[in-house]
């Protein structure tokens, strides 16, 4: 990352951090309103809001729209001392964030796995729908060898998996697996948790704040 950029990722996050922005925002909107053009013009000579600053933002949006995927890559990279055994042997490995040049993100001699680096907000609806899919395809994937979810943290992934969800809301946007699933079970399954603890011994669910606190323990 070159000096410029950052320069603009330390404005950035001096102003705009997380638990910045919501105020900022806020204030914007009530200082914008009732005002006239006049009024307008002197609210732009703020740092916070100037060109630079947008500009800054530009440049680092520019980078981190590839953010997920330099996640995916390193999240799998630094983690692969902390599961492989002495004798295990990678057969594929896929580090983007799209699975696209593997059937599973890992593949070895010994187990298959997939990664799903989440930081949980609390509305989280849609990650966890999608977390559900990497669960379903493991589990219901037919193999001899052992089969991981590694999440960086599994508690809220686990207390989803034991929820009262139907699965025509979970598999809605998933048309394929939707599809599948109601071809294999039929109506045997109505809740996401009456398929769970049916499946549960089938793939096993790491945290790696737990396996890895040096790294993963945010």
């Amino acid at each position: 990352m070159d000096a410029e950029m950052i320069k603009s990722l330390e404005s950035l996050i001096r102003y705009y951090s997380n638990d910045k922005l919501s105020n900022v925002v806020l204030e914007l909107q009530k200082e914008l309103k009732d005002k006239k053009l006049t009024d307008v013009e002197s609210i732009y000579n703020k740092e916070n809001i100037s060109s630079e600053m947008l500009n800054a933002a530009l440049e680092v949006k520019s980078v981190m729209g590839q953010i997920n995927v330099i996640i995916h890559t390193l999240g799998i990279i630094n983690s692969l001392p902390y599961i492989l055994d002495e004798d295990e042997i990678i057969e594929s490995v896929s580090l983007g964030a799209d699975n696209s040049s593997s059937e599973f993100d890992l593949i070895t001699n010994k187990r298959i796995a997939e990664f799903k680096f989440i930081t949980w907000r609390g509305n989280d609806s849609t990650r966890l729908k999608t977390t559900f899919v990497d669960y379903y395809n493991l589990a219901e994937y037919k193999t001899y060898k052992d089969k991981y979810l590694y999440l960086i943290d599994c508690n809220n992934f686990k207390k989803f998996l034991g929820g009262k969800r139907r699965f025509t809301n979970i598999l809605s946007k998933n048309t394929n697996i939707a599809k599948e699933f109601e071809e294999k079970y039929k109506d045997k399954y109505n809740y996401i948790y009456e398929y769970y603890s049916e499946n549960c011994s089938k793939v096993k669910l790491i945290s790696l704040k737990d396996l890895i606190p040096d790294i993963f323990n945010q």
